[in-house]
């Protein structure tokens, strides 16, 4: 973990904005370094797995609130809006964080060849959930900045290590709440749908009955 840690801060250090987050060219990577607690922030989180290197932070959806810190990562399946600040960082040990978004087309692709698991109850179903970091992951969200440094590598090498990190996501515990929220009939999914329009027409009046009927 400690060469991934580095990376993550270096890469910050001469990217990140005042929030502490750096986007990258890497298609779905985002790094974060914040070097003091923070107060609450509103974001709309699109499906990710966030790996939590050092530090900690506390996360808010709906009626969940977890705390999130060293060594575990938070998993969210769909689009939805979380309420979230920093509790442990500082400036010789800031919170980092590396956050990749998930595709999930590449996900049914998957659920496709591996076959498929026993259907999921709709009450057992969750969108928002955290597990003890697997060293798979911390080897395949190395492996993504890597490519910071070997951009013309992005091409060749981005799609295989997304599609392993995707693969062993499935694989662990929460496999099968991530594989009933690729159901496109699912309420996340549904709900997702109305969520894009108002990513696109953030600038606009929407009416109620476009998002109503997007959701259904």
């Amino acid at each position: 973990m400690d060469a991934l840690k580095a990376a993550v801060r270096a890469y910050a250090s001469e990217h990140a904005n005042r929030d502490g987050l750096a986007l990258t060219p890497v298609p779905g990577l985002h790094v974060m370094c914040v070097e003091s607690p923070r107060g609450d922030l509103h974001s709309i989180y699109r499906p990710l797995v966030c790996l939590v290197l050092q530090g900690a932070k506390l996360m808010t959806v709906g009626l969940q609130q977890r705390s999130v810190s060293a060594g575990q990562s938070v998993i969210v399946g769909a689009d939805m809006p979380v309420i979230w600040r920093i509790v442990r960082a500082s400036r010789n040990e800031p919170y980092l964080a590396v956050a990749v978004e998930l595709q999930m087309t590449l996900l049914r692709e998957l659920i496709a060849q591996m076959g498929s698991a026993p259907p999921m109850r709709p009450s057992r179903i969750c969108t928002f959930f955290t597990e003890d970091t697997n060293v798979i992951l911390l080897d395949c969200a190395l492996r993504l900045m890597r490519l910071l440094e070997r951009p013309e590598a992005t091409p060749f090498l981005h799609e295989g290590i997304m599609r392993e990190l995707h693969y062993w996501l499935l694989s662990g515990q929460h496999g099968d709440s991530l594989r009933a929220l690729t159901d496109p009939s699912s309420h996340a999914s549904r709900l997702g749908a109305a969520i894009a329009i108002l990513r696109a027409k953030y600038r606009s009046r929407i009416p109620v009955e476009r998002l109503a009927a997007a959701s259904r």
